[in-house]
């Protein structure tokens, strides 16, 4: 195990490279440093923003990383043409929280502000495709599929619709941050109880500290605690069926 000094400054996000040869980060210093991970040498910086960077993805199947920052702006950077940046988006009219590429649309990408706004954004053209509320601290695209956005604002995740930006889930929690896998959206719960709803009339609730998660498209559930507490998760749906899971340290439970 090994560790790198970035910056004097406070480091706020990070990311690898789809091929692990690349580590990126970025903080309160408003630069961007790229690594190469089998030496944990500089490859290069990036400073055109002009205020922290507040997150940092990479591109899964092209040389691109992009950045999001304070400035209000997105940066698309070329890895291999590190000189300037590819594209640099504006239009957001509060600082730029969060961002993601598509996983299979190399094209598309969006990222999310601090008055909730999300947009999406095509690289090739250089432009702004599509505007619209949902999330004001951190957006994910669903990997591999990419047909839903996780996206959060203060203690609620909302799953949107890619095509159509519908609203599919709400998931009301304290304190959290979110990772998709796959079908499944991971909700890391710092406090005591989560609720949720979808539209249609599934119900779910978190008890205990941990990690709660809720599959898109059908009522599949799962409760995990990895804190040594007790989790609890309960779900109803539309027709009146319930169940539980609950879990204990290490343990996971699985309810259909």
């Amino acid at each position: 195990m090994n560790s790198v000094h970035s910056s004097s400054d406070t480091i706020v996000c990070c990311d690898f490279s789809s091929d692990g040869k690349l580590l990126a980060s970025g903080g309160h210093d408003n630069k961007v440093v790229l690594w190469y991970t089998h030496t944990l040498m500089p490859k290069t910086m990036f400073e055109e923003h002009s205020s922290l960077i507040s997150d940092i993805c990479f591109s899964p199947s092209m040389s691109y990383v992009a950045t999001s920052s304070f400035d209000k702006s997105v940066r698309v950077w070329d890895t291999d043409i590190p000189a300037y940046s590819l594209r640099c988006f504006g239009g957001h009219s509060a600082p730029v929280m969060s961002l993601d590429f598509h996983p299979n649309k190399d094209d598309f990408m969006c990222s999310c502000d601090g008055d909730g706004e999300i947009r999406y954004w095509s690289i090739t053209n250089g432009c702004c495709t599509g505007v619209f509320k949902g999330g004001m601290t951190q957006i994910r695209f669903q990997p591999c599929h990419g047909r839903y956005i996780a996206a959060a604002s203060e203690n609620l995740i909302s799953i949107l619709d890619v095509e159509t930006q519908a609203c599919l889930h709400r998931l009301q929690v304290g304190s959290c941050s979110i990772l998709f896998l796959a079908e499944v959206v991971v909700v890391v719960v710092k406090t005591a109880v989560a609720r949720g709803s979808s539209s249609s009339g599934e119900k779910y609730t978190c008890e205990g500290q941990g990690v709660a998660a809720a599959v898109v498209k059908n009522t599949l559930v799962k409760g995990n605690s990895n804190c040594g507490e007790n989790c609890m998760l309960r779900h109803s749906n539309s027709t009146g069926e319930n169940c539980s899971v609950i879990g204990g340290g290490a343990t996971k439970g699985i309810a259909e």
